[in-house]
């Protein structure tokens, strides 16, 4: 699990390397539970708040280096014009962690040390992954219900909406459609805008789930910047 992860790179690196490291990883797999991880870890050790906020906003950029070689794979041509609001998003992601790295809004170490031992202890939490996984699912059954109610010309909003759960095969999805006639590649850029959109609240509740205050407003202040970073980029490539 990302937890389990995220707690044996700590041990190997230390705490602000180790967590980067498996911040980044762990975006390939759900940027949304890496986020929701970090979000409890930073709850249970605030001492390692920022370190715990730049792993989380790292698996942003994991998500757009798989989005983009899931589109390459299945769908190359829609690459070109996704590039700029690829590029921006990545961007945006980049200077989000830059800023945290120098501004300096580390806590002391010494004031969470306890927590951290505590915390060291339980890296994986049963209840929380299984409560995950079920809202997950249902969002999935949801988009279906959608698809099949509005026929084909719901497809995009129904591609949209299965990001709340997993944006990398929502885009998968666009992109297929994309590549077997479904899609025009503008409906395709668009269904994967609306995906990454969607992606971004999911992610802005599990930061707010997993931890109140800075860690919460930051992660949120974020997400919708790079949203909008890409919305930029996709207009940007098409208008």
């Amino acid at each position: 699990t990302i937890q389990s992860l995220g707690h044996l790179a700590v041990r190997v690196l230390g705490s602000q390397r180790g967590l980067a490291l498996s911040g980044l990883a762990g975006g390939f797999v759900s940027s949304t539970a890496t986020i929701a991880s970090m979000a409890q870890r930073a709850r249970l050790e605030p001492a390692a708040q920022t370190d715990c906020l730049r792993a989380a906003l790292l698996s942003n950029l994991a998500t757009m280096i798989e989005l983009s070689a899931l589109v390459a794979l299945i769908q190359p041509a829609l690459l070109p014009d996704l590039l700029p609001a690829v590029g921006l998003y990545g961007a945006g992601a980049l200077l989000a962690v830059g800023a945290l790295i120098h501004g300096g809004l580390r806590a002391e170490v010494s004031a969470g040390a306890s927590t951290l031992q505590s915390a060291a202890k339980r890296p994986f939490q049963p209840l929380q992954a299984l409560l995950f996984a079920s809202i997950l699912a249902g969002v999935l059954l949801v988009a279906e219900w959608v698809r099949g109610w509005l026929g084909s010309s719901g497809a995009v909003v129904a591609t949209g909406l299965a990001g709340f759960a997993d944006a990398h095969a929502a885009s998968a999805s666009a992109a297929q459609f994309a590549a077997n006639g479904t899609f025009t590649s503008l409906q395709a850029m668009l269904a994967i805008g609306l995906a990454l959109s969607t992606n971004a609240i999911s992610k802005v509740a599990a930061g707010f789930a997993g931890a109140q205050g800075r860690f919460g407003a930051s992660n949120a202040a974020v997400q919708a910047g790079i949203i909008g970073l890409f919305w930029l980029g996709l207009w940007a490539s098409r208008f």
